[in-house]
């Protein structure tokens, strides 16, 4: 087995597990801001368009701390992270059998979540841990409460906010271990799945815009409150959310 220094993440597959998400969004100024969303050519095969992102609460510059106190509970979760959100996509897709677009964007970024899950197991397994139980999420749990019977928008933005969450933390997780010795690989596999998850959100805020119910910026604005709530609630622990 090679030693956990000398790992890499492989970055594509054959199979189009590359990520190719971009999204142009209704001309509406919710609470957020516009960007170039092109991404990095290491890491995935982007197209360069003009998206939106939501503008979330900053995290305490000490979270990447507290959260790689212990990596094997850190890798753990996100691998329980990856699953649940693959099976997210699924169950949308399953939801929405009649709007082909919205079906096909979904088993793509399902394709893409689960090569993420099968990945982050094999850094596991590099690093010599275990695969520890699922300790649950309450982060996501509380803004999964929040979705109203039969709203498939509100399951969007619940699943864009909690990307959009997974790659701030990602962000900073990447710098805290950059040049560590031990876990100083994992720097340019979580860079990798930052600009991935941004573009997770930015294709279920799309997704979202074209099945809005009600208006797109109060909906948005509802769902920004609702994720502070929700990560404020959270106690620190080795997990990204």
């Amino acid at each position: 087995m090679k030693s956990a220094s000398s790992w890499q993440p492989r970055i594509g597959s054959p199979g189009g597990n590359s990520c190719r998400h971009g999204a142009v969004f209704p001309l509406v100024e919710p609470k957020g801001f516009w960007f170039r969303f092109s991404c990095f050519p290491r890491y995935c095969q982007g197209v360069q368009t003009r998206v939106f992102f939501p503008e979330l609460l900053p995290t305490s510059p000490d979270w990447a701390c507290h959260a790689l106190a212990n990596p094997e509970a850190l890798l753990s979760d996100h691998a329980h992270c990856e699953k649940k959100a693959a099976l997210t996509a699924l169950s949308l897709l399953t939801a929405c059998p009649h709007n082909l677009d919205l079906v096909q964007r979904l088993a793509r970024l399902a394709e893409q979540e689960t090569n993420h899950l099968r990945r982050v197991l094999e850094a596991i397994g590099e690093l010599g841990y275990e695969l520890q139980p699922d300790r649950g999420n309450p982060y996501a749990k509380a803004l999964i409460s929040g979705c109203r019977p039969g709203r498939i928008d509100d399951r969007l933005f619940a699943a864009a906010m909690i990307e959009a969450r997974s790659h701030e933390r990602l962000s900073l997780l990447c710098s805290a271990v950059h040049g560590d010795e031990r876990l100083g690989f994992l720097s340019a596999f979580f860079q990798e799945l930052e600009v991935c998850e941004r573009g997770h959100a930015a294709t279920y805020l799309h997704l979202a815009a074209s099945a809005c119910e009600e208006s797109f910026a109060d909906l948005l604005a509802c769902w920004l409150e609702r994720e502070t709530e929700a990560i404020s609630s959270v106690r620190p622990r080795s997990a990204v959310h």
